[in-house]
């Protein structure tokens, strides 16, 4: 399916239908709270992008994230930064919006929900892991002072270390406390974008 907001062109793959029927008919509402929380996510990047004056050529909606298209512009460092942390800034807003509300209507565990998925979606963003807002920070912070190439190579290191703490911490998870595995397919998912990642920019 694809179609135009404005200049911008949206495109939306099959698989990401079926998935978000799924989520509607058979979610208890859980993970579609944590997918529109996601869709808030890329929205506060294409509204910094926006206000960037940076020009969207396309997104893209697919299974497993949201892929925006732009411009290649030279952005101040600042402005770079800016856009990048959008999706955690909104994160965290709305993170506080449910604390609140939780506060307020205590009797309603959808807001304390809603404020561990923000919280969640938020720090594991922040985390130096290529593919996520914390990866592109480091890599743009690094090669501001050092050479791309060092800066990539850095990044990729500490992706890989990220990636691996997070893999031991699903299995004690899974093992010790008895939760599912996720973090653990989670970790190997970014462990293997990080190696796409390093062999697409060479």
């Amino acid at each position: 399916m694809c179609f135009s907001i404005g200049q911008v062109r949206v495109e939306i793959s099959f698989l990401f239908c079926i998935l978000l029927s799924c989520l509607v008919l058979f979610d208890s509402g859980l993970f579609l709270a944590a997918f529109i929380m996601v869709c808030a996510h890329e929205c506060a990047h294409l509204f910094a992008m926006y206000l960037c004056g940076v020009h969207i050529d396309s997104v893209e909606l697919e299974p497993f994230g949201i892929l925006i298209k732009k411009e290649r512009k030279a952005l101040a460092f600042s402005r770079q930064m800016c856009i990048i942390f959008a999706g955690c800034f909104a994160n965290l807003f709305l993170a506080v919006i449910s604390i609140i509300l939780h506060c307020f209507f205590s009797e309603k565990s959808i807001f304390l929900q809603l404020f561990f998925i923000n919280a969640a979606l938020a720090f594991f963003n922040l985390l130096p892991i290529t593919g996520l807002d914390g990866g592109q920070a480091l890599q743009l912070f690094l090669s501001r002072y050092k050479c791309e190439r060092f800066a990539l190579n850095t990044g990729k290191t500490v992706s890989c270390f990220c990636c691996v703490l997070l893999f031991a911490l699903g299995m004690i998870m899974s093992f010790k406390v008895r939760l599912n595995p996720s973090l653990c397919f989670f970790s190997l998912f970014l462990l293997i974008q990080t190696f796409t990642a390093r062999t697409q920019s060479n």
